[in-house]
């Protein structure tokens, strides 16, 4: 069912696109079936804990023969982007990498699934990648060993906390005489966090762990942004909410202060106005407080939280996600507050529910950075070239600064630390800027950072 629909990209030369799908058959067949079997097994979908439950999909010999077309069909898209055809050379953006955010899609690139089939296959042989002759290094991340070789280029940058900083309780090597250095350069640094928590919270952490948060400029989060948006109910997505009776994924730390604060009222799920995703501790309604404790955490958990949002789903109500990450930054057992997000649109998406209800509050989306920028402006930085954000995160970190319009340093040894055959947090190691750029593919991130460092230091 795919060829005549890949005959139309492909309209010079139909014939040979044909044979070269044809002869990768294998690969996507096996993939398919990887896939369909996942999904009717339970490994795959949208889910809470660990070990990936699903959600009751069931895949049959017509759907694995759809999901193939589609295997296929993503492919060839893919070979138009690396071919140009579909690709801004001028900004090295693959125009096609916003077709694969679809709900549709979500919880299957999260397992690696899709990706083991169609990026591992056509871009790697025998575990080495693909490279067409003559294409050099063009497009690939400048790898440096430290911030010392960046600083003279930018007069700000817009900085990561968890997986770069510290690792939540302790700073990591070098990274407290690395923000000394930048702050004698007078270089103005904003920390930009994907917390649910409001700023208070943040400094103060910063402060036991041994950074002077006086020669932080400022620091936005999502909570924080989330909070503001609550309380004043201005502008978008706060707008779209339709009301204040709320039904609540809580942290279990400051719940009730942040929604007194933001002038919100707990709701049963059957008579909320939307849904509030702040984190994966708690269920909270004006009735009950259910915590994700115990031997069955995740079974309980799984269950509750999947019948809390088939409900709201059947209402159609609309979800704030105050914190867009999918998973911890130290791997641990705590799925954040993204992974409902990405879970309640597959639900809606089997509702047939077209409208985009699931709003997200965090990197990579633009409104926290509005907020960097005006703080930013109030120092006199008013260019985007001369500001550059700096991760750990391929999806959160380096998407968000490629979609405002910002140069970005990956740190490489932090989240995805395992994926490019590092330790995490640990620094003296090399990386390869290749196997970076092989990352950011897999991720389907539009277009590789800027520039690689191995370990947040001087």
């Amino acid at each position: 069912l795919s060829f005549p629909f890949l005959s139309f990209p492909f309209l010079s030369f139909p014939f040979l696109s044909v044979l070269l799908l044809w002869g990768q058959r294998g690969a996507y067949e096996e993939a398919g079936h990887r896939v369909s079997s996942s999904v009717r097994s339970g490994r795959a979908g949208g889910s809470f804990g660990p070990r990936m439950r699903g959600v009751g999909w069931d895949v049959g010999p017509g759907s694995r023969t759809l999901l193939l077309s589609a295997l296929i069909l993503a492919e060839a898209w893919g070979c138009l982007a690396e071919s140009g055809i579909a690709q801004d050379r001028r900004r090295g953006q693959a125009l096609l990498a916003p077709a694969f955010q679809a709900p549709v899609f979500g919880g299957l690139l999260r397992t690696g699934y899709l990706r083991q089939g169609i990026v591992r296959s056509s871009r790697t042989r025998h575990g080495m990648p693909l490279m067409k002759q003559g294409a050099g290094q063009e497009g690939l991340p400048s790898v440096c060993s430290g911030m010392g070789e960046l600083a003279d280029k930018y007069d700000a940058f817009l900085l990561d906390q968890w997986g770069v900083m510290h690792d939540g309780t302790r700073a990591h090597e070098g990274a407290i005489e690395c923000m000394e250095k930048l702050a004698e350069l007078g270089k103005k640094v904003v920390l930009l966090s994907n917390s649910s928590k409001r700023v208070g919270t943040s400094l103060k952490k910063l402060d036991k762990m041994g950074f002077d948060s006086g020669t932080i400029e400022g620091i936005v989060t999502g909570g924080d942004q989330a909070y503001n948006g609550l309380r004043d109910m201005e502008g978008p997505p706060f707008t779209e909410l339709g009301g204040n009776k709320v039904f609540l994924f809580g942290n279990g730390d400051d719940d009730d202060e942040y929604l007194r604060g933001c002038g919100l009222e707990l709701a049963l799920v059957e008579n909320a106005d939307f849904v509030l995703a702040r984190g994966m501790f708690t269920m909270q309604d004006d009735e009950d407080l259910m915590k994700r404790s115990g031997d069955d955490k995740f079974e309980m958990w799984d269950s509750e939280a999947l019948r809390s949002l088939r409900i709201a789903a059947s209402r159609y109500i609309p979800m704030l996600v105050t914190n867009p990450d999918l998973v911890r930054p130290d791997g641990a057992d705590s799925p954040m507050p993204g992974r409902l997000g990405a879970t309640y649109e597959q639900i809606l998406a089997g509702n047939m529910c077209a409208e985009r209800i699931v709003h997200y509050v965090g990197k990579p989306h633009a409104l926290v950075y509005d907020e960097c920028f005006e703080m930013l402006k109030a120092q006199g930085i008013t260019h985007k070239n001369r500001v550059c954000g700096v991760g750990d995160s391929m999806l959160h970190d380096i998407e968000g600064a490629r979609r405002y319009g910002l140069d970005s340093v990956f740190v490489a040894n932090g989240i995805h630390a395992e994926a490019l055959g590092l330790s995490q947090s640990k620094p003296g190691q090399n990386v390869d800027a290749l196997a970076v750029d092989c990352l950011r593919r897999d991720l389907m991130v539009g277009a590789s950072p800027t520039h690689v460092i191995p370990h947040f230091t001087w």
